[in-house]
C-alpha cells in the first residue's frame, strides 16, 4: 500500500509524464508539403525531386532545434540513418569522421564553391551551433541580353537574374556578363516565376541549391516521419540528416537564368564565366573576395550539378569548345589545389557529356543507399567516371523513385526551412567536393588533386551488380582518412 504522500508523488509524476508526452507529440508533428515536378531549361541541373516531402515549421522552428543545439537521441524510438550523408560515407550520425587515431575531421577551415541555379541560405541547417552562417559568401553571373535579334530563350541567352549586378567585359571572361558579388547575390529572383499546383508561384531555382549545399555543409538535425513498415520500422521513425563536411563553408555562385515556365535553366557561358572568375580571384593574392583570410578558410573544391548534353565515348571533348574551355580552366584550378567536380548526369547511359568531357574534371556518379554500392540505374557511367557517392533511387520514366517503396534517397535541406528527400547525380558531386574538404583538413596542401582523387578511389568500395564499371568506386571518407595520399 502506498501512503498518501507517495500516491501524491505518483500522481504528480503521471501529470508531468502526460505533459511531456504531449510536448513530444507536438514537436514531432510534421506538415508534409509536396512540390510539383518542374520543367528544366536546356542546360538543366542533374537533380530529381521525386521524394519531395517537406517538413513544415511552426513559428518557433521547433523541429529544427537539433540543428543548432547538437544532435539529440534521448527520445527517439528508432533512427533511420540510411538517408544520412555522413553515415553513408563512413562517418558519424552527427557528422564528421573519426580516424584510426581517434581524431575527428569534418572539413573545418575549408571552403567549397557550389555553383548552382540559386541559393536560399536561411535554412537552420546552414548555421553552426554558435549561430554563425556556413555560407562564406555568394556571387551571381548572368548573360547580357542579346542585341542581334537572336532567340532570348536559347541556352546562351537565358535572361539575366542577377538582381544587383553590373555589366563587365573583362578579358579573362568567356563573354561579357552581368556580375554581382554583393551579399545576397545568389538568392532566387522574382523576375522568373514558376506556377505551383493549387495556385501561387515560386521563384525559378528556388530549392535545388539548398539541396546541393546541404549535401556539403548541412548541420546535424532530425525529423520525425512516423512508421516505415516497408523498412521494418514499426513504430515512429526519426530520420537523421547531416552533410559530408559539416565543419566546412560554402561559397554559393548563382548561374541560373530564365524567363519562367517555358524556359529556365543554367546558361553555360555564365558557368564558364564563374569558373574563370574563381581562377582569377584565387590567383590575384590578398584582398579578393576569395582570399583565404577574408573567407575564413581555403577554397579546396568546386562542385557543379550539371554535365551538359551530347555523348562522348572517350576522354576527349571532341569539337565541344565549351567542354574544352571548362577543362582548360579546371586544369589551372587543379594546379592551385582546387578539385573541379561535376555530376555525371541522369540518363543512365555509358557516356560523358559535352561539359564534363575533359580529363581535368572529376565526374561523379550516383549509387543507391538501401542496397549499398550499387549504381543507381539513372546514373550515367563511363570508364573515366571512377568516383561515385550514395544518393539513392532508381529510374522510372526519367525520374528518381523509391526502391521497393523504401526511402532510397538522402535527406537534405529544402529552401529556407525544412527538409526534402533528394536523389540524382546532382547530390553525388557535392559529396565528393565535401570529401575533398575533409581530406584537405587532415592532409593539408601537399597532396595534389590527383593524389586525393586516387586515395578516394583506392579506399572506396567496388560497385556491385551486373553492369558495375570495373574501376568504379563508392567513396568512403573514413577509409580515405586512414589511407595515405
Amino acid at each position: 500500500m502506498l501512503s498518501s504522500k507517495e500516491k501524491a508523488k505518483v500522481s504528480a509524476l503521471r501529470l508531468e509524464w502526460n505533459l511531456l508526452a504531449k510536448i513530444v507529440v507536438a514537436v514531432c508533428a510534421i506538415a508534409i508539403l509536396v512540390q510539383p515536378a518542374v520543367a528544366l531549361g536546356v542546360e538543366q541541373d542533374e537533380g530529381s525531386t521525386e521524394f519531395n516531402e517537406v517538413q513544415g515549421l511552426n513559428e518557433q522552428g521547433v523541429p529544427f532545434r537539433e540543428a543548432n543545439a547538437g544532435f539529440r537521441s534521448a527520445i527517439e524510438p528508432t533512427i533511420w540513418n540510411k538517408s544520412n550523408v555522413s553515415v553513408l560515407l563512413g562517418g558519424e550520425v552527427d557528422g564528421g569522421y573519426i580516424d584510426r587515431d581517434g581524431k575527428k575531421w569534418d572539413g573545418s577551415g575549408q571552403v567549397v564553391i557550389d555553383i548552382d541555379g540559386a541559393f536560399m541560405t536561411g535554412n537552420p541547417v546552414f548555421f553552426d551551433r554558435a549561430g554563425n552562417s556556413k555560407f562564406a559568401g555568394d556571387a551571381c553571373f548572368g548573360t547580357i541580353d542579346p542585341t542581334d535579334g537572336s532567340d532570348p530563350n536559347h541556352w546562351a541567352n537565358l535572361k539575366n537574374l542577377c538582381q544587383t549586378g553590373s555589366q563587365f567585359d573583362l578579358p579573362y571572361l568567356y563573354e561579357s556578363a552581368h556580375i554581382s558579388v554583393q551579399p545576397g547575390s545568389a538568392a532566387p529572383s522574382l523576375d522568373c516565376l514558376l506556377p505551383l499546383e493549387g495556385g501561387g508561384s515560386e521563384p525559378c531555382h528556388a530549392s535545388h541549391g539548398a539541396g546541393t549545399a546541404g549535401a556539403i555543409i548541412g548541420q546535424a538535425a532530425t525529423r520525425s516521419e512516423g512508421s516505415h513498415k516497408d523498412l521494418g520500422i514499426m513504430d515512429e521513425a526519426v530520420v537523421s540528416s547531416v552533410g559530408a563536411a559539416p565543419g566546412a563553408q560554402v561559397f554559393g555562385i548563382k548561374v541560373g537564368g530564365g524567363m519562367g515556365p517555358e524556359r529556365w535553366g543554367w546558361s553555360v557561358p555564365s558557368l564558364i564565366n564563374a569558373l574563370e572568375w574563381v581562377d582569377r580571384m584565387l590567383g590575384a593574392g590578398g584582398g579578393t573576395r576569395l582570399n583565404e583570410h577574408r573567407l575564413g578558410g581555403k577554397v579546396v573544391a568546386i562542385t557543379m550539378a550539371i554535365s551538359g548534353s551530347g555523348t562522348f565515348s572517350q576522354e576527349t571533348c571532341g569539337n565541344s569548345s565549351l567542354g574544352k574551355r571548362i577543362n582548360e580552366v579546371a586544369g589551372r584550378l587543379k594546379k592551385k589545389g582546387v578539385a573541379v567536380v561535376m555530376s555525371s548526369g541522369n540518363e543512365g547511359l555509358p557516356v560523358l557529356r559535352h561539359l564534363d568531357c575533359g580529363e581535368n574534371i572529376i565526374t561523379v556518379g550516383a549509387t543507391t543507399t538501401i542496397v549499398p554500392h550499387q549504381r543507381a540505374t539513372y546514373s550515367n557511367f563511363h570508364p573515366s567516371t571512377v568516383l561515385y557517392a550514395p544518393v539513392g533511387g532508381k529510374a522510372k520514366n526519367g525520374t528518381c523513385t523509391a526502391l521497393d517503396g523504401a526511402r532510397d534517397a538522402i535527406l537534405l535541406a529544402y529552401k529556407d526551412k525544412g527538409f526534402q528527400y533528394w536523389c540524382g547525380t546532382s547530390f553525388a558531386a557535392p559529396q565528393v567536393a565535401g570529401a575533398f574538404a575533409v581530406l584537405r583538413q587532415k592532409f593539408g596542401d601537399e597532396p595534389t588533386v590527383d593524389e586525393l582523387t586516387a586515395l578516394l578511389a583506392k579506399t572506396g568500395a567496388p560497385l556491385v551488380g551486373q553492369d558495375a564499371p570495373p574501376a568504379a568506386r563508392d567513396i568512403n571518407v573514413k577509409a580515405a582518412l586512414n589511407g595515405t595520399p
